[in-house]
């Protein structure tokens, strides 16, 4: 694997027209507008998930949402038995504890929310969640990332892999013990506007003083002759060229630096590597219809970096016109 490393200088920055859109639908939104929506499973002891939304509302003035999802869904075993399914019941005063539960744990982190409210819902997780967050036109979706596999795609139901893909909005996916404040942060860049969207987004959560590296990966091709060779470094060398435009385009932020990092090899191996010798507290990515990780990682698999990716993930979706609120849509 070689790489090469620079510093982002800002002179003659050139807006190239999707980081021109990405950021100017940004701007337009005032501060505190879209709320941080943390989902919780219900009577979750983990509190990874409420610690980093509560860091992030802090961080940015926003109201904090927590919803919770009583999954009424049938088990898979209840239809291969042929056992006819009813409904599960839940009565208001399981939702009113699962509430309360919530609300104490809020009250004990010591963060204070001047704009704080919780949701006890029931239906599917994954839906009910990006149908939530669409509606609220939520900045940013919290989900914790699970301990049994939960990011597997060959897994039927896998939840966040689901929420991933139905929202309009970024998914921040959490591990169970997160390093908060985010002050390092990776951008796995390819250029649509997806990744655009990733590294705005990155970029304006990180912690004063935080780096963030954006980082294109070139996969292995096999190259004969001197003309396909010098084809080759000609692509590299522009898409150098590329990034360090984008990389310009990012408002400035006292003490925030921007980095840019060329690596080679097989994409998820690389990027899992990388995160972990520059010890990342946050890898992220573009997602769109075609699932951004899967054509840009051949032989990989969006699943497979989440699952690989030690520390949080922050997956951003394609813009859907100018009305969304996540990240710097």
């Amino acid at each position: 694997m070689t790489n090469s490393q620079a510093t982002v200088s800002r002179r003659g920055s050139t807006k190239t027209p999707a980081a021109d859109s990405v950021l100017s639908r940004s701007t337009a939104q005032e501060p505190g507008t879209h709320a941080i929506l943390a989902a919780i499973k219900p009577n979750d002891a983990n509190d990874a998930v409420l610690r980093m939304a509560e860091w992030l509302t802090a961080r940015e003035h926003r109201e904090l949402q927590i919803v919770s999802v009583i999954d009424n869904a049938p088990l898979i075993s209840s239809f291969a038995a042929g056992v006819p399914v009813i409904p599960p019941f839940h009565d208001d005063e399981e939702r009113r504890a699962i509430k309360r539960a919530l609300r104490a744990a809020h009250d004990r982190s010591g963060h204070s929310a001047s704009r704080f409210r919780v949701d006890v819902l029931e239906g599917s997780a994954p839906i009910t969640i990006a149908e939530l967050a669409r509606q609220r036109d939520a900045r940013m979706v919290v989900v914790g990332k699970g301990t049994r596999g939960m990011l597997s795609h060959l897994v039927y139901g896998e939840q966040v892999m689901e929420i991933i893909e139905r929202s309009q909005s970024p998914v921040l996916v959490v591990p169970s013990n997160p390093s908060i404040p985010i002050e390092r942060a990776m951008v796995a860049f390819d250029f649509s506007t997806a990744s655009i969207r990733a590294a705005f987004t990155a970029h304006e959560i990180l912690a004063p003083g935080g780096r963030l590296t954006l980082v294109h990966v070139a996969t292995p091709r096999r190259i004969m002759g001197k003309r396909s060779q010098w084809w080759l470094r000609s692509i590299e060398r522009r898409a150098r060229e590329a990034l360090g435009e984008f990389a310009r385009t990012l408002p400035p932020r006292a003490g925030v630096t921007v980095e840019m990092e060329k690596l080679h090899g097989e994409p998820v191996d690389v990027l899992t590597t990388y995160a972990r010798s520059q010890e990342m507290q946050l890898l992220a990515c573009g997602w769109h219809e075609h699932a951004l990780l899967e054509r840009m990682f051949v032989g990989s698999n969006t699943a497979d970096l989440l699952h690989r990716a030690e520390c949080a993930m922050l997956v951003a979706p394609t813009p859907r016109g100018g009305g969304n609120g996540g990240g710097a849509a």
